[in-house]
């Protein structure tokens, strides 16, 4: 997850420009290829694939019902929340996990002025 909105805030609040939620979200959302869409909030075409769980254990799915049934709310990545009950997005592609690495580092291996 990116984190909440509030704390990249908080952290320009301190004297760090250019690290508040609003500078930083038009490169989360260049970075990510959303398989829902882009949104206001996500985007697509970027290296790193985010998609919903192939499968969800049916034991998941009480659970998150049980946390509703006690009032725990349901949230969703269309925007920045990150309180709540919700099946979370995974970084994968083609069903298998898509890390940072293999998102941004391993194509840029290959330039000549990058050393790793």
């Amino acid at each position: 997850m990116r984190g909440n909105a509030l704390d990249y805030d908080h952290w320009q609040s301190l004297g760090n420009a250019g690290w508040g939620y609003a500078t930083s979200l038009p490169y989360f959302k260049k970075s990510e290829n959303q398989t829902r869409g882009a949104s206001a909030f996500h985007g697509i075409g970027g290296p790193l694939d985010v998609t919903d769980l192939r499968y969800v254990n049916p034991l998941t799915r009480a659970f998150l019902g049980a946390a509703g049934e006690v009032g725990i709310a349901a949230f969703g990545f269309q925007r920045c929340e990150t309180r709540g009950r919700r099946l979370y997005q995974v970084t994968q592609k083609k069903g298998k996990r898509h890390s940072a690495a293999d998102s941004f580092l391993e194509p840029s291996a290959r330039r000549k002025n990058l050393s790793v």
